[in-house]
């Protein structure tokens, strides 16, 4: 369950960014963008924060657990040091 929603969170951060930098001719060339996008920079963070939490037992649980927090507050309007970001 929790890749689940680590997918839907890396495709709509994908999408997020696509939307900001590309401009897209149909809904699929918008969906691939936003999958190969969004996939690379989670993957990117979850293991630089995997290896920050190296000395715990379940490293990547951590990194995934700070992915999905760090982007649902900054995704929900949560206190102005996530909103300056954007």
């Amino acid at each position: 369950m929790l890749a689940l929603i680590y997918l839907a969170l890396a495709l709509y951060l994908g999408d997020l960014l696509c939307r900001r930098f590309y401009r897209f001719v149909s809904t699929p060339h918008r969906w691939a963008a936003a999958i190969l996008v969004g996939i690379l920079l989670s993957t990117w963070f979850t293991y630089l924060a995997g290896l920050a939490f190296a000395h715990t037992a379940d490293a990547l649980l951590w990194a995934d657990l700070l992915f999905s927090w760090l982007h649902l507050a900054r995704s929900s309007g949560c206190p102005e040091k996530f909103q300056r970001w954007t």
